[in-house]
């Protein structure tokens, strides 16, 4: 049964319980948000530039790290810079700055820039700085520790604003978040900000870092400018063919558009000799329309293969109730571990790690159920010894170790003081049906929603009728779907409830007329047009 949450009564009230802030608070910006250090990387930039020095770039493969290179090769191209922007293979090259990049700067001499990684880069930072080159951090990662004392790299510069956040207005940004403020603070064409603008509201959303004060500006320009038409050729195609195009929002850019990037590097083990960083890249700074519908086209098919595949791993998981996390080999690519991971949390709220074993070599990806109490970083750090590499967040991290050290592994993580968490069966405000549409016009208003300010659940009480005005009979319920498991219910004459999934338990409870819906109003969008609907995630038979 679920339960009602938090002491907040109103939509208002919601919103100041989350950020402490009223709804028009919510937009109160700085002109300008300083972070400390960002002049200096600007004047290292330009500096190797007029000396004709060459640039060297290393993001990351997700969708963080792909909006960076994103960001940094049109930052660069503007400067007139000789350039090189490499986001890594994420089957071959893994997460972080390699000593095969940096071994590869061997001759030459230039600024190195890592973007999203290089926090935890000890032995490639002294590497290239030992070749002659001048190195940049810009990251969001937290350090290594050793015994508790942070390991910094010997870089020239460090922006990481986790880290070294004093002289920060803000220390939240993602990966992509910091490229955009450096391209901002370097560049006077307001266009190109704006189309990077766009590409920095993807990432920030899709590496859920949290959605306020300047996250949330990136995002909510970020979104305004895409939905009038701003942004590269191969960024609207791919809105269009989403159906988005005019429409999207801070959900769409996490669950519709970062899922299409990120396929493309999680299925990389699936085509040999696949580079699909690459392939994102080019899809999104394409300028042909011819083209970049292609491209929307097969991000689209291997988004597609992705979810075949999760799919089928998924149906063959087994979690052991009475340990204290998640450990779970399974039949996958290593790139698809991070979507199985919270898909196993979610019916088992625990810490979870989920890998693959490949010549001898387990890669993975782990997930927390409350970064706040259960920090899966810190539970890997007890591992140090017996990983090959590891590092990420309190709430989402990866790791690879040798199979011999499984057991061992696993025994270490299952003796951690994990909290538990009970999965959560809880909504946030009641709402009458007659209140859906005008309450959704308000959501659109405080758009974005996300980490820090998600939406909020309702529930709404409802009362079906089985005869019209003229007591002629008539069916409030229909089933919906090629093999009929989907269920949607009449609001209204002009108003639907959808409930995926969900015709099944509604034919048990024996057609109930009255039901409470927990879910959230959203869009149907269809042809152009935007259609209001309430989004079921549960219903539940009156008492």
């Amino acid at each position: 049964m679920y339960k009602k949450q938090g002491d907040y009564q109103t939509l208002d009230e919601y919103v100041r319980f989350k950020t402490g802030k009223s709804i028009p608070e919510l937009d109160a910006y700085k002109a300008f948000y300083e972070i400390r250090r960002l002049e200096k990387a600007a004047e290292m930039i330009k500096r190797h530039i007029a000396a004709q020095l060459p640039i060297a770039v290393f993001t990351d493969y997700d969708v963080d790290g792909l909006g960076a290179a994103l960001i940094m090769i049109q930052l660069l191209q503007a400067l007139g810079a000789q350039y090189y922007v490499y986001a890594p293979r994420r089957s071959v090259d893994g997460y972080g700055i390699t000593n095969n990049f940096v071994s590869k700067l061997s001759g030459y001499r230039g600024l190195l820039i890592t973007v999203d990684n290089g926090i935890a880069a000890i032995e490639q930072v002294n590497r290239a700085k030992a070749l002659g080159w001048e190195v940049l951090i810009m990251d969001h990662h937290h350090a290594l520790e050793n015994d508790g004392i942070p390991e910094i790299p010997r870089a020239d510069l460090i922006i990481d604003p986790e880290v070294f956040g004093t002289g920060c207005d803000f220390t939240h940004y993602c990966g992509a978040g910091l490229a955009f403020k450096l391209a901002q603070f370097m560049l006077d064409d307001q266009y190109l900000i704006d189309k990077l603008n766009t590409f920095a509201a993807i990432s920030t959303v899709a590496d859920v870092v949290p959605l306020i004060e300047d996250n949330r500006q990136i995002v909510k320009r970020g979104l305004e400018l895409m939905n009038r038409g701003v942004g590269t050729v191969g960024l609207q195609k791919l809105l269009e063919y989403l159906q988005i195009r005019g429409f999207a929002t801070a959900k769409d850019l996490g669950f519709s558009i970062g899922p299409m990037m990120n396929a493309a590097t999680r299925m990389e083990a699936m085509y040999e000799g696949w580079n699909g960083s690459d392939f994102v890249i080019n899809a999104l700074l394409c300028e042909d329309e011819m083209l970049a519908s292609q491209y929307s086209m097969q991000l689209s098919e291997i988004n597609k293969q992705r979810k075949e595949i999760t799919a089928a791993a998924l149906e063959t998981v087994k979690c052991d109730i009475l340990d204290s996390v998640n450990f779970i080999k399974v039949d996958a690519p290593a790139g698809l571990c991070g979507i199985i991971a919270p898909r196993v949390m979610e019916q088992n709220p625990k810490p979870t790690f989920v890998f693959m074993e490949e010549n001898g070599v387990c890669t993975g990806s782990a997930r927390s159920d409350d970064e706040t109490q259960n920090n899966v970083k810190e539970m890997l750090e007890t591992c140090r010894d017996l990983l090959i590499k590891y590092g990420g967040h309190p709430g989402a991290a990866g790791f690879s170790f040798k199979i011999e050290n499984m057991d061992e592994i696993h025994k270490r993580l299952s003796e951690y003081p994990v909290v538990s968490n009970a999965l959560k069966q809880v909504y946030d405000l009641e709402l009458n049906k007659e209140d859906i549409v005008s309450t959704l016009c308000e959501l659109d208003r405080i758009e974005p929603f996300g980490k820090g300010l998600e939406a909020p659940i309702f529930r709404v009480a409802c009362r079906f009728n089985d005869r019209d005005q003229n007591g002629n009979i008539t069916e409030y319920w229909h089933g919906m779907g090629k093999d009929g498991s989907h269920l949607r219910l009449d609001l209204t004459p002009q108003l639907k409830a959808v409930a995926f999934n969900m015709k099944p338990q509604f034919d048990e409870m024996g057609h109930p007329k009255q039901l409470y819906l927990i879910g959230r109003p959203g869009w149907n969008i269809y042809d152009g047009k935007r259609i209001a609907q309430f989004r079921c995630e549960a219903i539940e038979k009156m008492k």
